[in-house]
């Protein structure tokens, strides 16, 4: 981050989120060839997202999550070994424990952004920094349409959590997102250069897909154009 140095990028993970973004192939070969082609154009300098917490501070390509997706990201990654073969079944599954989990009696979380009054409170908060937000297979999940490399962050928070409003809210992001965008319980800013979010108790973040702990205090902050990348 920062340097001249470009980051060229051979997905090698489950999901591959901020290389299928960029239009990169999933399938080695041709990423491979992708990559030799991209070295004869001038990098693509991406902006990234920064979240400092109680114990410490991390970046995040695509998207940071407090409250329900990020304890299913928790779930998830403690039982990793189960990811190649599972897949999406695992974090499927993962979700449903952690909405099962998850006190929906009274929201914890608030979000404070730069100008205008608080939102919330609510029970999980994403801070993307590009869409979509993730894939379930071939097809695209997106909670934040306003986010892209090059913008500020989006904020997409929820400010319910029965299991009608869970799977109405889910159904949307993986079609035309019209319900989510709608749905006067959630709340959708964009082009922040900031965001904190405050919760009442320890919840759990999570960073690009990998559990950063329990936390109270988050701030999110934009970093533009700090990280080349041969696309």
């Amino acid at each position: 981050m920062g340097g001249d140095v470009p980051l060229g990028v051979v997905p090698g993970g489950g999901t591959n989120v901020v290389a299928r973004t960029l239009g990169i192939s999933e399938d080695v070969g041709t990423a491979v060839r992708q990559l030799g082609a991209s070295l004869l154009r001038t990098p693509r300098r991406l902006g990234l997202g920064r979240a400092r917490y109680d114990h410490g501070d991390t970046l995040f390509g695509f998207c940071a999550g407090m409250g329900f997706d990020a304890a299913s990201v928790a779930l998830v990654q403690r039982r990793r070994r189960w990811k190649r073969l599972l897949g999406d079944v695992l974090y499927a599954a993962s979700a449903i424990q952690a909405f099962a989990a998850t006190d929906r009696r009274q929201p914890a979380i608030e979000v404070m952004p730069p100008e205008g009054l608080p939102v919330g409170p609510v029970y999980h908060v994403m801070v993307s920094n590009s869409s979509p937000y993730t894939f379930v297979g071939p097809r695209r999940m997106v909670v934040a349409p306003e986010a892209a490399f090059d913008r500020p962050l989006a904020v997409t928070a929820f400010g319910a959590m029965s299991l009608v409003f869970t799977l109405r809210m889910l159904g949307s992001t993986l079609g035309s997102g019209a319900a989510l965008s709608a749905d006067g319980r959630v709340t959708m800013l964009h082009d922040l250069d900031h965001v904190d979010a405050v919760a009442t108790h320890p919840v759990h973040l999570q960073a690009d897909g990998d559990a950063r702990g329990l936390v109270q205090r988050v701030q999110f902050r934009y970093l533009p154009e700090v990280l080349p990348v041969l696309v």
